[in-house]
């Protein structure tokens, strides 16, 4: 999973796709038609599937299903996700059901808004940008609006910001996702371990501020849905002993077949070159 967490960073899980708004039909269109006026109260969670949603998705042999039989990430609410356990990364499970866009940190359309965010506890390029206090949070656009003073080209925003900025408008609750800090991160509310699920956040209010060259830099304001399980209580508890040990064993079965694929790659080049030589080493 480290390998993985690191791929997840690479792209900044507080970062969108490089998708231009023009090209909004990227994701799927929402099951809903257009907006619908959603109410002040909070989204009351669905049943639990007959499978849980923090676990992968098996047939009756214990076998994975491909992801197509997975449920659809386009959902509001909380779509079966629980607080009280970790999620986990597209390989090992529940992660399809909160975040349909495994590499973004918004997962949204521009005419319904944003299903999902994740926040990333590590020190990545949003990080002096963003403001992260729990109840509350400032999330920042991928691009600054205005032109470059470089090339006098105008800033193009994605179509998840679009998204996001659009949520603040329909009013629709999105989920809530925090990566685990890591060695070098300072966030005081994410994991330390594996991707959690801190249930439902609505956007309040948009935030622009001067980036200090040419453009202004578009933030969103989010506050976390009331009636909802403290966050301090999903802390305390969440991951627990058990949880932890379980991330460690997939880490470490994901470390082991990167050695093993190094050693096989190794092994292939050293027989490359023995043809080479005429069997000399």
């Amino acid at each position: 999973m480290a390998a993985i967490y690191d791929k997840f960073e690479r792209v900044n899980w507080g970062a969108n796709s490089n998708t231009a708004t023009t090209n909004a039909n990227d994701h799927r269109s929402a099951r809903q038609a257009g907006p619908a006026p959603v109410p002040n109260a909070v989204v009351t969670r669905a049943p639990a599937p007959a499978q849980a949603a923090n676990q992968a998705i098996r047939d009756s042999k214990g076998r994975r299903l491909p992801p197509a039989n997975k449920p659809d990430a386009e959902v509001f609410g909380h779509n079966g996700l629980n607080p009280m356990r970790l999620v986990a990364t597209p390989d090992h499970g529940a992660l399809p059901w909160a975040q349909g866009s495994a590499y973004n940190g918004i997962f949204g359309n521009p005419t319904d808004g944003a299903y999902s965010i994740v926040v990333s506890g590590k020190n990545n390029t949003y990080h002096d940008l963003d403001r992260d206090d729990g109840d509350t949070l400032v999330y920042s656009a991928d691009n600054p609006i205005g032109v470059n003073a470089n090339n006098n080209v105008a800033f193009e925003q994605s179509s998840d910001t679009t998204a996001l900025r659009r949520s603040r408008l329909t009013r629709r609750p999105l989920k809530m996702l925090r990566s685990a800090a890591g060695r070098n991160g300072n966030r005081k509310w994410a994991p330390y371990v594996g991707i959690i699920y801190d249930e439902l956040y609505r956007v309040v209010e948009e935030l622009q501020e001067s980036n200090g060259q040419s453009g202004t830099v578009v933030k969103s304001q989010l506050r976390r849905e009331p009636n909802q399980m403290p966050l301090a209580t999903i802390r305390d508890t969440v991951p627990t002993r058990q949880q932890s040990i379980d991330d460690l064993k997939v880490k470490t079965k994901e470390i082991m077949e990167l050695r093993r694929d190094q050693w096989q790659r190794a092994e292939a080049l050293s027989e490359q070159y023995k043809r080479r030589q005429g069997g000399r080493v």
